[in-house]
């Protein structure tokens, strides 16, 4: 899933430079880089009023599933991740 995402990103970053050709429109580039930095500030404000944990984060990726499903992950993950490895 990440590297199809990491592969959308590349392929818009790569077109950018060449939007105004591609939309026919005098100034798209500039406008989409624009609209990307508002969009950003716009997230980093709204981020801020969040608390951070891992049950934020659980409902942001998907917001339908019950919360004891995501707590159930959570827990199996990290019991995995501060296990010690055995020789």
């Amino acid at each position: 899933m990440a590297s199809s995402v990491n592969f959308f990103f590349a392929a818009f970053e790569f077109l950018l430079p060449f939007s105004n050709k591609l939309y026919g429109v005098e100034g798209a580039y500039a406008t989409i880089l624009t609209m990307g930095a508002i969009g950003s500030i716009i997230g980093a404000l709204i981020a801020n009023k969040f608390k951070s944990s891992m049950n934020t984060l659980f409902v942001l990726i998907d917001p339908h599933r019950s919360r004891s499903f995501h707590d159930g992950i959570a827990t199996a993950q990290f019991s995995n991740f501060f296990r010690k490895p055995s020789l």
